[in-house]
């Protein structure tokens, strides 16, 4: 069996569906082949295959075509196939076993296995050898001697009818000829970056797993100009990465040996256990690490690594990364691999990196396109792998491209050159997106970004009219001044009456308060040699040039506040917890918007609001009911946010408008930390009647830096294995043991959507340590299906004249720029985006606000239906769609 070209259902999900033998015997008898999947604690992957289907026929079965297999050994790839050579006990297929294989060479477990809240400890037998060809294998080998699992996977497999082209592409390129090949090498020897930014060559790097052909890309580019294959990168099928050092790879003209305007920089491959970790992705894609930097893990790069470059400019830095990944092995990445894809995916779009995948070896994807490549884009087997990979990278099927790299070859193919440089013209295409996101940044300065010199400083902001200072230190306090006057050079004070100093976030907590100025002649002092200076020496924040130390910018400023600001009670250690050691510091323009000026048409239509939409709108809440044939009962939407964004006044307000009078049943409110300290599972009931609805919002712990649900609770939260009224507490994880737990909870017992709320009012300010919380909640989400939408509160203090009238939302330029950054935040489309107003400190119902709640709720709803409607048809085809292993 050639397993790359065959179609995997998953049948049945230890995890998902309990570790019993009625539940797999529910779902995998009478299917056909199948292939039994055991995931390790220790990272092994290994298990069987039989043509033959599971019965409960309480009898051994025959079949030739049946193996065991391991694919992975400790998080390496190490694929071994162990044929049957006792075809007549190839399986033993009795209804109270699990899966099992020969005479007990694997038996998985009888009965129920309960998860003990790291595992499945399974109560079988591994007798490796009695019905199969071990060829040197044994238990130690396999399965490290030992049956505790994360879990068990069941799929049918189904031959693909895929290598037959499709009639149309489904990407469409221009014709294939020796001209297009000549374009395309034209174009990318033409290639400049933007001429505005003084950025001599685009940088792209390379991530991948080991073995995917990181180097090989490199090589075969440098080919194609070249002219003949090369192999000047190293690289192989070794275990272990082949690339031991960082390499900054020029690709030059064949004829005249000029470089190209783009580099590929080639990095260490990714494995389970080793390769780049997040904090040298951060150096990497910031631009410190020079060329050759030797990698070494007991040696952390700091500032003292040799070569450190301490104020990296753009053109140092990465403009696009591709990350590598062998298109054969799609469905047997490992989990732990994935997870470190997604935590450096994390620092790329925390800077605006944008990513591609190159999808490689497709000529063991597909037979038709081995034999000729110019068939890619009409193999719907390949159409598949890239909607996969997709979906497990969480990016545009535009984002992924699918390659063929020169291998065993020893002479050029114009069809693989012009799909490389397909490719490549694609990648530098987004190579300029980022420098044209760059060159359209408000930010005026930027200590990380320009050098923390009093040059930089002076350079960009001198001459610019009000600005805004702010720090960002390494305890997570955020703060700075505000002036209206043009920092300019003058080397004296300058007067400014509206002048004040502020401070947003105290040690990570949202802790807002401003400090006017009382000596308006002393707002600023400007002088040439100093960055910004508020007061007489209130905040002096630096002078000359301060080098990043790999940690921070260590100021040599000082702060003697209160001098000419009013302190209100603050000082030193409240603002700065007494020290000027920064993560950054950022100086933006403050221009007033003309954005309180409706536009005149709205960005977001709807019907017009008036007495009849509101009722129709209720009606239709009311009368809601999910899918008719999964019979669930409630769409369950659940509540993510950061503390004081609105979960619970949102539940409130709905809550509202069916009692009709302002309720407050959800505890909601401004605390420091979240109101919020068990989940509930709300219901909202018909005012008259008093009839629940056919949907539910579930209210969590609200988000903070370092508090808040986790990614390990959020995976029951979503699963749907926690009860109402389940009280969180870090210091005992949860576990199958778990006061209530469900232990197989149904597709009723599940999340449908996710709503995320967030502040509106305070979007730009929002915690990096929080994003990036709710990016990894994301995952969990992702990996499950589950739309998610943002739900943007407290509009009211965005615009003034939606403040005045409600109605006006969707004609506010000010909202709809609040949106568009969300959307770029939270990597959702703009639609997915619902602002919206709470009820908080009225006492009276609004006409307006209940439209625009209802408006929101019913979107929800739709989203809700969508994830049901995926789950109908997946049951229509016999399966639901496979999802990762919980951590």
């Amino acid at each position: 069996m050639d397993w790359r070209r065959k179609k995997y259902t998953l049948l049945y999900k230890a995890s998902r569906d309990g570790c019993t033998h009625t539940a797999f015997r529910n779902t995998c008898n009478n299917k056909g082949p199948t292939v039994t999947v055991l995931c390790s604690t220790d990272n092994f992957m290994y298990g069987g295959y039989t043509s033959a289907s599971w019965k409960s026929s309480g009898n051994y079965q025959n079949d030739g075509a049946a193996f065991l297999f391991r694919l992975y050994q400790n998080g390496n790839w190490k694929p071994v196939r162990m044929p049957v050579m006792n075809a007549q006990n190839a399986i033993y297929d009795h209804p109270s076993y699990g899966p099992t294989f020969g005479a007990h060479d694997l038996h998985t477990f009888s009965n129920t296995v309960n998860f003990d809240g790291t595992s499945f400890p399974l109560n079988g037998s591994a007798s490796f050898g009695v019905s199969y060809t071990m060829n040197g294998e044994n238990y130690n080998s396999i399965a490290n001697g030992h049956l505790r699992v994360k879990d068990i996977r069941v799929y049918l497999v189904e031959d693909l009818a895929a290598d037959t082209p499709l009639d149309e592409s489904w990407r469409k390129t221009a014709k294939w000829n020796p001209k297009l090949l000549n374009e395309l090498k034209e174009k990318v020897e033409k290639y400049k970056p933007l001429k505005d930014l003084q950025v001599p060559q685009a940088r792209i790097l390379l991530v991948g797993q080991v073995g995917a052909g990181k180097s090989s890309f490199f090589n075969t580019i440098n080919s194609i100009f070249r002219g003949y294959i090369t192999s000047q990168a190293c690289s192989g099928n070794a275990e272990h990465s082949l690339t031991t050092m960082y390499r900054m790879y020029q690709i030059r003209n064949g004829q005249s040996g000029t470089p190209m305007n783009f580099r590929l920089h080639d990095t260490r491959g990714l494995e389970a256990d080793q390769g780049i970790d997040s904090h040298e992705m951060n150096y990497l894609l910031d631009g410190n690490l020079p060329d050759r930097h030797q990698f070494n893990p007991s040696v952390p790069i700091s500032g003292d690594t040799p070569g450190f470059i301490s104020s990296p400019s753009l053109s140092e830095k990465i403009h696009c990364v591709i990350f590598v990944l062998d298109g054969s092995i799609v469905d047997v990445i490992p989990e732990k691999v994935i997870e470190r894809m997604k935590n450096l995916q994390l620092r790329m779009n925390q800077r605006g990196i944008p990513q591609v995948v190159l999808l490689t070896k497709i000529d063991k994807v597909c037979e038709a396109t081995a034999e000729d490549i110019s068939q890619v884009f009409y193999s719907p087997v390949i159409q598949e792998t890239v909607d996969r990979v997709s979906q497990i990278m969480g990016l545009p099927r535009s984002h992924i491209l699918p390659i063929k790299n020169y291998e065993s070859e020893m002479e050029l193919n114009e069809n693989v050159n012009i799909l490389a440089l397909l490719t490549l013209q694609q990648v530098l295409h987004f190579a300029n997106d980022y420098m044209y996101n760059y060159l359209d940044q408000i930010e005026e300065g930027k200590a990380s970004r320009d050098g923390c010199t009093e040059t930089a400083f002076h350079n960009t902001c001198n001459n610019k009219g009000p600005t805004v200072t702010v720090l960002c230190n390494t305890d997570n306090f955020m703060y700075g001044g505000y002036t209206s006057v043009s920092w300019k050079s003058c080397g004296n004070y300058q007067n400014d009456g509206s002048a004040f100093l502020f401070r947003l976030y105290h040690n990570g907590k949202w802790k807002p308060v401003r400090m006017p100025v009382m000596n308006a002649q002393h707002a600023i002092y400007d002088h040439s040699s100093n960055g910004p200076v508020f007061g007489a020496s209130d905040l002096n924040t630096f002078s000359s040039t301060i080098n990043f130390d790999g940690t921070c910018f260590p100021l040599n400023g000082s702060a003697s506040f209160g001098k000419s600001y009013t302190m209100n009670g603050e000082n030193y250690n409240s603002i700065a917890n007494g020290h000027l050691r920064v993560k950054d510091i950022e100086i933006y323009v403050v221009e007033d918007l003309a954005g309180d000026t409706p536009l005149d048409e709205p960005w977001r239509k709807t019907a017009k609001w008036n007495p009849k939409l509101l009722n129709e709108l209720k009606e239709r809440v009311e009368k809601y009911k999910p899918l008719k044939d999964l019979k669930v009962p409630q769409a369950r939407i659940l509540l993510v946010g950061q503390v004081g964004a609105g979960k619970s006044s949102f539940f409130n307000t709905i809550n509202s408008i069916f009692r009709g009078y302002i309720t407050s049943q959800a505890c909601s409110g401004n605390a420091e930390h979240s109101l919020t300290t068990m989940y509930r599972m709300y219901q909202i009931r018909n005012g008259q009647s008093g009839t629940p609805m056919d949907f539910r919002l579930h209210d969590t712990r609200g988000l903070e830096a370092d508090q808040g649900i986790d990614s390990h609770e959020m995976n029951y939260l979503l699963d749907g294995n926690l009860p109402d009224r389940h009280q969180f507490n870090p210091s005992v994880p949860i576990s199958g043991d778990t006061p209530g737990f469900v232990v197989s909870p149904s597709l009723s017992d599940k999340i449908h959507c996710v709503i995320f709320v967030l502040d509106g009012s305070i979007v730009d300010v929002i915690p990096e340590k929080v994003i990036e919380r709710m990016k990894n909640l994301q995952l969990r989400m992702n990996q499950r299906g589950i739309p998610q939408v943002v739900l943007l509160t407290k509009i009211d203090k965005v615009c003034e004249a939606t403040a005045e009238d409600i109605s006006q939302v969707f004609y506010s330029p000010v909202i709809q720029e609040t949106v568009d950054r969300v959307s770029q935040i939270m990597g959702l489309p703009r639609s997915h985006i619902l602002p919206i107003k709470n009820y908080e400190s009225e006492m009276e119902l609004n006409e307006n606000v209940n439209i625009l709640a209802l408006l929101t709720l019913q979107q929800v709803l739709h989203f809700a239906d969508d994830y049901m409607y995926n789950y109908l048809d997946q049951i229509e085809e016999g399966k639901v769609r496979q999802l990762h292993i919980r951590e």
